[in-house]
């Protein structure tokens, strides 16, 4: 209903009432045919109905009877919304008019006051200037004038005092707008069913169980999640485009201001706004704020538990157990690290995080007009979370952000489990040479890049795919799936599945050492042999560190540090200088 600051009672509460009354009148008919109905089911058990149709209604009657009933429910509760907005309406319109008539009259006060402290004010000035004037009447004249001016004073007050009121009287109109709206878009208002079935949840579009998401309180929605753990998975399909112009179409027009429907949406499912790509960097980031606050209560809990089951077989045993001591030291650096994620400004911003399904996104800077070049960095083999909690993933991140700070972002990948991360020794290394393995994280990885480019900020940057060791692999996976990037790096990559094929505007470069995985691919047995350092469409530049004919191949301590040292900034500065030039030229 429009209306404007001049005018907040605009409106007409006789036709809202008419509507809401009408509501309630056709809730009380389909209630009327709901009993009916079962009345007629009743009777139907024992009457003498043999007909065909009686099987078939005596089935559907009862599911019908409910979903009338609810449809009955939702017209009250929008009769109910439409009543109480009509009365607020009301008594707007009420205090307007009251207001309006005070408004004249102060207005009339503060000229006659004005004009009475203009003649005051002649009348002194001549009394001053003449010559006949005793101190007295001079005295007295002054004091008139400025009694006068103390007048105006007062009505000053008085009309400001009123334009107070005014403007608390639009301040209520729009929270009864709010109210109206918010209660004529709550689930029982829409008619929605308190429950769904396995089936509607499977034929429902993401962006269809995005709505009803918003639709719920944030107790229903988190119920509702719980109960059905796969729509969080769903809904994380729909294409970023179309999430972005959803969100859009909730907000205010600015990223960085949430509109009160997104910041309740960010507080009600913040696992589903955390990891949703197409919604813009600082929702994300606000969303995984708050699960990384819950994440850190349930840590420190957990850590004061251990430490007293500690202290108490201290006492009794004389020592603790090593498992504990290292889930204590464990937790203790996980909690620092979550303890730079909520606090502000924050120390670590996170775009996704989902520990439970080792899922982490570190971003690193803030998307904004300046941002010419967005940088994923994708780690390798043996990555966890407990990387990330130390800093130690996010090296080379940091060290390439504040290379050119103003205008370049930066994102920390590491989506879902990695090879290695739960399968140790040689079985994560098969892990990372298997292509089948990298399809679930490549597919996650198009997705982000696919979300990155929806925000105005970054869409026109330059995009940079980065990969330590297996994290070569997951990129270049991401590119059979769709993924584009203006240029992929290799930090002694693994491989690329055998249907890559270089994409024509994209520059490929291997940085390496010779190291442990250099010389594995030597064998040919590394993804089949499609490795960066070896296939053509990858440049490269001679070996950092070490010549090859100075390396022992068997020293697999050093290899191994070799191949680790591309991706940390202690004696690695000659790769760090080379990426910055090739990044930032």
């Amino acid at each position: 209903m429009a209306w404007s600051n001049t005018d907040p009672g605009q409106g007409d509460p006789a036709a809202v009432t008419a509507v809401a009354t009408a509501r309630r009148d056709k809730a009380d008919d389909l209630r009327d045919t709901a009993r009916s109905l079962r009345v007629l089911a009743h009777d139907g058990q024992t009457a003498d109905w043999r007909g065909r149709a009686k099987e078939p209604f005596q089935v559907n009657v009862g599911a019908f009877t409910t979903d009338v009933g609810t449809l009955a429910t939702a017209l009250d509760e929008q009769a109910s919304a439409l009543e109480t907005y009509a009365s607020a309406l009301t008594a707007i319109q009420e205090d307007q008019r009251d207001l309006e008539t005070r408004r004249s009259s102060a207005a009339q006060a503060l000229t006659d006051a004005q004009a009475a402290a203009s003649s005051a004010r002649s009348e002194a000035q001549d009394t001053a200037r003449s010559a006949d004037s005793t101190p007295e009447q001079i005295t007295s004249a002054s004091s008139a004038a400025n009694r006068r001016a103390d007048d105006v004073t007062d009505a000053l007050t008085a009309a400001r005092s009123i334009d107070l009121e005014w403007d608390a009287l639009v301040e209520r109109r729009r929270a009864a707008d709010r109210a109206c709206a918010d209660a004529l878009d709550a689930r029982a208002a829409n008619g929605l069913p308190k429950r769904l079935t396995d089936s509607d949840i499977a034929s429902a579009t993401p962006l269809t169980l995005l709505a009803l998401l918003q639709s719920m309180s944030a107790d229903d929605a988190a119920q509702f999640l719980r109960k059905h753990p796969d729509v969080a998975a769903r809904i994380e399909t729909a294409d970023p485009g179309a999430v972005r112009a959803w969100w859009e179409s909730l907000g205010t027009g600015d990223d960085t201001d949430l509109s009160a429907e997104q910041s309740a949406l960010v507080g009600a499912v913040p696992s589903i706004i955390g990891a949703l790509n197409g919604v813009p960097a600082q929702a994300r980031v606000a969303a995984n704020r708050s699960l990384a606050a819950d994440r850190l209560e349930d840590a420190k809990a957990r850590l004061t538990a251990l430490q007293l089951t500690e202290g108490i077989l201290g006492q009794t045993l004389g020592h603790g157990t090593k498992a504990n001591r290292d889930e204590i030291a464990a937790l203790q650096q996980e909690i620092t690290y979550l303890e730079g994620v909520v606090k502000q400004p924050p120390e670590h911003q996170l775009y996704l995080y989902d520990p439970s399904q080792k899922r982490i996104i570190e971003m690193i800077g803030t998307p904004g007009p300046d941002t010419k070049h967005v940088i994923t960095y994708v780690p390798g083999t043996f990555s966890n979370m407990e990387g990330f909690y130390n800093n130690g993933i996010q090296q080379v991140g940091n060290w390439l952000h504040e290379a050119s700070p103003k205008d370049s972002v930066v994102f920390v990948a590491k989506d879902g489990v990695f090879p290695g991360e739960q399968t140790a020794g040689v079985g994560g290394i098969k892990e990372a040479n298997d292509p089948q393995f990298a399809l679930g994280p490549a597919e996650r990885l198009r997705q982000l890049a696919a979300g990155i480019s929806t925000d105005p900020n970054m869409a026109n940057a330059i995009t940079t795919a980065m990969g330590h060791s297996w994290g070569t692999a997951n990129i270049t996976t991401s590119e059979t799936l769709g993924a584009m990037y203006n240029q992929v790096d290799s930090l002694s990559g693994a491989g690329m599945p055998q249907d890559w094929k270089p994409n024509a505007l994209t520059e490929y470069k291997d940085y390496s050492y010779v190291d442990i995985l250099q010389v594995g691919q030597a064998t040919r047995h590394v993804w089949d042999g499609n490795n960066p350092r070896w296939n053509p469409a990858f440049e490269h530049d001679a070996y950092y560190g070490p010549k090859p004919d100075d390396v022992d191949p068997y020293d697999y301590g050093f290899l191994l540090d070799q191949h680790n040292r591309v991706a940390r900034v202690e004696g690695n500065r000659q790769v760090l200088f080379d990426l910055k030039r090739d990044i930032f030229q």
